[in-house]
């Protein structure tokens, strides 16, 4: 197979559809990803790895992305659990602000079609 960072989101999910790769392991795979190249670019603020691999583990719905690891740029959307985007106080691993407990619609739909 193709290494896992050389494939687009659609060839991802066909991969995920063909059963040559399972979401968990795109999962994984990600997150492998993220804290390899993320010290040197710090460009992920919040991380939900333990939700997304409990999301693959209780069942995706069906789509067209189903499986592939998404991460969202914060540009206003609120997503539950995660703090508001460019909050005052937040940073990697700490946040004075509080959380939502809904997502905005672009990060809920993003959530709904991937991992």
């Amino acid at each position: 197979m193709t290494v896992f960072q050389d494939l687009d989101a659609t060839a991802l999910a066909a991969e995920i559809r063909a059963g040559r790769l399972s979401a968990e392991e795109a999962v994984l795979a990600s997150i492998e990803r993220i804290e390899q190249l993320d010290p040197a670019l710090n460009a992920v603020v919040a991380v939900r790895f333990d939700e997304a691999l409990a999301e693959v583990d209780a069942g995706l719905p069906d789509g067209p992305l189903t499986g592939v690891p998404t991460l969202v740029k914060s540009l206003g959307a609120d997503v539950a659990g995660l703090p508001p985007p460019a909050a005052p106080g937040c940073g990697p691993t700490t946040c004075s602000t509080p959380t939502p407990s809904w997502s905005a619609a672009t990060g809920g739909r993003a959530w709904w079609c991937s991992a």
